[in-house]
């Protein structure tokens, strides 16, 4: 499925290892505001690590309704950024 660009830089942040829900769900849109599109996967999805959700929600953000995603669900889609974490 294609999506449209808006005028935002898109960025991918991509866990090759792992789990780090809490860096694309939760920290990084929090921090970057409305600078860029935040969209996050994982090489090897394995869910939501309940400590992200804990540390995450200790400096006030939610992220306890988020969900692993693999890179499949973003074949198709461009980025201007990929971040490799």
């Amino acid at each position: 499925m294609q999506r449209e660009l808006n005028e935002q830089a898109t960025l991918l942040i991509l866990c090759t290892g792992t789990r780090s829900h809490a860096d694309g769900s939760g920290l990084l849109p929090h921090v970057a505001g409305d600078s860029f599109e935040i969209s996050s996967a994982e090489s090897r999805p394995v869910g939501l690590h309940p400590n992200a959700v804990k540390a995450m929600s200790e400096i006030g953000i939610d992220i306890a309704g988020s969900r692993s995603k693999s890179l499949d669900e973003f074949t198709g889609w461009e980025f201007n950024y990929v971040l490799t974490v």
